[in-house]
C-alpha cells in the first residue's frame, strides 16, 4: 500500500483525511478473528471473547492460580495481555490479511487496583489512525479492564500496526542481504 490509503477501504474524514475503513463488519468475521486467537497464549491465559466490532472488543478472563503474582493477585502481565489481545482482534477486522499483518507496538497502561479472584472484563475501544513513515497504518486503541464490581483495575493505550507483506518481504530481504 503506498503512503496514501486508497481504494475501497479508505474514506476522507471531516478534516479531508484519507482514512482506512474497517474490511469487515460482518458478525461472522468478528468470529473467524475471535476464533483465530482461541489456542495458544490466548487459551493459557483462559480470554474469552465475549462481542465485538471494529469499533469495540470485549472479552473476559478469570483469574486463576497460574495468572497470579506470588502474592496472590492477577499478575499485571496477564492483564496486559489481555488488553493487547483485545486491541490486535479489533485491528484484525480492518486488516486484510491475504495482503496485510498486524503487530501491537506499544502499550502504555497503569494498574490501579488489584483483584484477587473473579472474572476480569477486558474493553478495547478504537480511538484513531494514522499513516507511519514507512506507509504502515497505525492505531490507537483506549482499553481498560474492570473487575466484577466495576472498579477500574487497569487503564491505557495500545498501539497496533498494519503492515503489508510485501513491505515486509522487502524488509527480510534487505536484513538478510546485510548479514550475507
Amino acid at each position: 500500500m503506498s503512503q496514501e490509503l486508497q481504494g475501497e477501504h479508505a474514506e476522507d474524514d471531516e478534516r479531508g483525511l484519507h482514512l482506512r475503513k474497517p474490511v469487515s463488519v460482518e458478525r461472522d468475521e468478528v468470529q473467524k478473528s475471535f476464533d483465530r486467537r482461541a489456542a495458544g497464549f490466548v487459551e493459557t491465559l483462559g480470554i474469552e471473547f465475549v462481542s465485538g466490532t471494529p469499533y469495540r472488543i470485549e472479552g473476559v478472563m478469570m483469574v486463576k492460580d497460574s495468572i497470579r503474582q506470588p502474592h496472590g493477585f492477577l499478575h499485571g502481565g496477564a492483564t496486559l495481555a489481555l488488553l493487547e489481545t483485545l486491541a490486535s482482534a479489533g485491528t484484525e477486522l480492518w486488516t486484510n490479511l491475504d495482503e496485510e499483518l498486524l503487530f501491537g507496538v506499544d502499550v502504555h497502561v497503569r494498574h490501579r487496583n488489584s483483584v484477587a479472584e473473579g472474572a476480569v472484563h477486558g474493553f478495547a475501544e478504537f480511538e484513531r489512525q494514522e499513516m507511519s513513515k514507512t506507509g504502515a497504518i497505525k492505531q490507537f486503541w483506549k482499553v481498560y479492564a474492570l473487575d466484577e464490581q466495576g472498579l477500574t483495575v487497569s487503564e491505557g493505550e495500545v498501539v497496533t500496526k498494519i503492515v503489508s507483506r510485501e513491505y515486509l518481504a522487502k524488509r527480510r530481504e534487505r536484513n538478510a542481504q546485510r548479514s550475507a
